[in-house]
């Protein structure tokens, strides 16, 4: 019950929520307002948070008029970066000189950031006074003036940083480099390869200390010198030092032209074996084909790792040169290097592949023709599905299973029938499961329900019982008319294998035709097991939401004469639950004197009705659970319970009105 400071609490609550809530809302938006009104708002006393909307504003609509106001902001460590954002765009020289003068009068942050605003305007006037922050006391400064100037990338600014780097602090170094590499790569794009060779090679040259620029200075060093660069890229293949292989091999994926490879080919077996396995990886990324030979040899070597890199860059070469070696080790004695070498080859798109795996096929080496039939699915054969068949009776049972598999995988609505006779010639459990799996794929893939159904039935005649019960469990799976129909018949089968699988594929049906043959089983059957099954799956349809209440309802109300053991009952009273109906609560109070399920029936009861008294359009028939759930506040020992059972009901009896 609320207390009258409660009461106060609430009311102060909703008052907040009300009035104070939007206006706080309202204050954290930007006032809409044109470039002038802005500019007066900078002058004036205006909060912070007023000025860096109106910055953020003028950044879109601001012209050379607002370039003072926004200067004058500069300083401020507040506003200095949104007043700089909103200059940057803005097409005036005023912007650019007043940049300049800022980085004699600035410090700390703000000076970093118009360092960087000048970067992002392109000003190569502000060169010579960046040159000289490269001594600056400051190292955040001098860093921010490095990366800028290389930005600018003008003659002056790659000669300041050059002669700068020299005796620059270690900290500095990264900066400094970056500066110099973006230069670098500006000479790059203009064509002017030797002034980008200069930069990197007086970086590589000194030796730095940081990998990440070793590496950065070789490979655009190598990459920039371009055909002349593969004598400095043997050099970086041969160098114990990491940074500087790494160089190389990135570099060596990156420079065009056969001579590289060839370079590559010769240093390959100079190196060690983790070293040879990056090399591999490099020239079949490099596509030239002229690396074939080189991959070849390397797939015949001893070590695994070395192996399994050629196998695997043979692939991706793509050159069909590579298939007779790939095929020489698709039964290696290593399964990694064997697997590698199957993979390879279903990827390679060439006749003689598909030529290969007949080969493999036609002959007598079982372990040939299993990988030949792993290669038929991967490779999606369809044309030697008569090979298929013809292996789906060979001697060896693996093969037997394995050419099954694949006329599922890669067989259509034509390959139904001879599928259906090898499922009904077969003897053993495992072989009959692996046919009737086959069969259940190309009905699938068929999607002509009433055509495969005809088929199925067709082969009852001569099938046994376990034939018979497969045969049904195919027909559950095509479904429509014709499929049902046979499974009704077989529902009376003398036989007990084909009646269990009738009943379980009716069982299994999810339309609610199968409803009436459901409930007269349940209620005709002597069978316990097949009782409950059939129960279950009448009460399982029963709950489909795509049926209208009262039809579910009545069904509920034909399975309640079966419902006898506890299990039974409770799922019934699940069922009722989730009826959107007011007369389901009424059929749940039935079970609420019932000491094995009054729980769940309360439970249920509540659950339903809570849902029910929030929709208006039943209001007619909500009057009559309240009664129910007064019922089950007195009954239920659930305190929590009890409490929703009476609020439901008061918002019930709400509707007598």
């Amino acid at each position: 019950m609320l207390t009258k400071k409660s009461n106060l609490s609430l009311v102060a609550a909703v008052v907040f929520a009300v009035f104070v809530v939007p206006g706080l809302r309202a204050a954290e938006q930007p006032k809409t307002m044109d470039a002038e009104q802005c500019i007066a708002l900078l002058k004036s006393g205006a909060s912070r948070k007023e000025k860096a909307d109106a910055c953020m504003l003028l950044g879109r609509i601001g012209g050379p008029s607002a370039v003072a106001p926004l200067l004058a902001l500069l300083p401020d460590p507040e506003l200095s970066h949104m007043a700089r954002y909103a200059l940057e765009p803005i097409p005036a020289a005023s912007v650019d000189s007043g940049f300049r003068e800022a980085l004699e009068k600035l410090s700390g942050r703000p000076l970093v950031g118009v360092i960087g605003s000048i970067g992002v305007r392109g000003d190569t006037q502000a060169v010579p006074a960046l040159a000289k922050m490269l001594n600056h006391e400051d190292p955040e400064v001098r860093q921010a003036a490095a990366r800028t100037l290389g930005r600018l990338a003008t003659p002056t600014a790659a000669k300041a940083l050059e002669k700068a780097r020299e005796t620059a602090a270690a900290s500095d170094q990264p900066a400094f480099c970056e500066g110099l590499f973006r230069i670098a790569s500006a000479r790059m794009a203009d064509g002017k390869s030797n002034d980008a060779i200069a930069i990197y090679e007086v970086v590589r040259k000194s030796g730095p200390s940081l990998a990440y620029i070793r590496t950065a200075a070789w490979r655009g060093e190598i990459l920039a010198r371009g055909d002349s660069g593969i004598s400095l890229l043997s050099e970086a293949l041969r160098s114990d030092d990491r940074a500087v292989f790494s160089a190389g091999v990135r570099a060596a994926v990156e420079l065009p032209g056969t001579a590289v490879t060839r370079e590559l080919m010769a240093r390959l077996n100079t190196l060690p074996a983790e070293k040879q396995v990056m090399l591999i990886d490099v020239l079949a990324k490099r596509q030239d084909i002229a690396a074939t030979p080189c991959l070849i040899e390397a797939a015949s070597r001893s070590d695994k790792a070395i192996q399994i890199a050629a196998v695997r860059g043979l692939a991706e070469l793509n050159d069909a040169e590579a298939v007779p070696a790939l095929a020489g080790l698709v039964t290696a004695a290593d399964q990694d290097v064997a697997s590698a070498a199957r993979e390879g080859l279903a990827s390679l798109q060439f006749p003689i592949v598909d030529l290969q795996v007949r080969g493999w096929l036609n002959g007598t080496d079982d372990v040939k023709r299993l990988v030949a039939l792993e290669m038929v699915g991967r490779r999606r054969m369809s044309t030697l599905l008569p090979e298929m068949f013809q292996l789906a009776t060979a001697a060896n049972p693996e093969i037997r299973g394995a050419a099954l598999k694949r006329i599922g995988e890669i067989g259509g609505a034509d390959e139904i029938p001879k599928a259906l006779d090898l499922l009904v010639a077969v003897k053993t459990a495992p072989e009959r499961d692996a046919a009737e799996a086959t069969v259940t794929a190309l009905c699938v893939t068929a999607n002509d329900p009433d055509s495969s159904a005809t088929q199925v039935k067709a082969r009852f005649a001569k099938a046994d019982a376990a034939q018979k019960a497969a045969l049904l469990r195919i027909l559950a799976t095509v479904g429509g008319p014709a499929a049902l129909a046979t499974i009704r018949t077989s529902v009376t089968d003398s036989q007990s294998d084909v009646r269990q699988a009738a009943i379980r594929a009716l069982a299994g049906w999810n339309s609610p035709e199968v409803a009436p043959d459901l409930l007269n089983l349940a209620q005709s059957t002597a069978d316990s097991a097949e009782k409950a099954i059939s129960f279950r799956a009448y009460l399982r349809i029963a709950g489909q939401s795509d049926m209208g209440p009262k039809q579910r309802l009545d069904m509920c109300q034909q399975a309640a004469a079966l419902a006898k053991k506890q299990d039974e009952k409770r799922l019934l009273v699940s069922t009722l639950g989730n009826i959107n109906s007011p007369e389901a609560v009424k059929r749940i109070s039935a079970y609420l004197e019932d000491p094995e399920v009054v729980q769940e029936a309360c439970t249920a009861a509540v659950n339903l009705a809570e849902k029910l008294v929030e929709q208006r359009n039943l209001a007619k028939g909500l009057v009559t659970i309240a009664p129910v759930l007064d019922q089950v506040a007195a009954k239920t020992a659930n305190a929590d319970l009890a409490k929703r059972a009476r609020a439901a009901a008061e918002k019930a009896k709400a509707f007598q009105n």
